[in-house]
């Protein structure tokens, strides 16, 4: 889901996001597409960031 993921961070840029897959508040889905705590999520890489997103 690319709204809930340790990357997107729920900013999602759909209209709708497929249900069922948030997960519980905190907590992102990790690359293999498990939910897991934020401080968890590997941090962003330069090229993954928006063009005015500050890292």
């Amino acid at each position: 889901n690319p709204c809930n993921d340790c990357q997107i961070k729920g900013k999602c840029n759909f209209l709708v996001c497929n249900k069922g897959c948030a997960c519980i508040k905190g907590h992102y889905r990790d690359e293999s597409g498990r939910c897991i705590p934020e401080a968890i999520c590997p941090p962003k890489s330069p090229s993954e960031s928006a063009p005015d997103e500050q890292l």
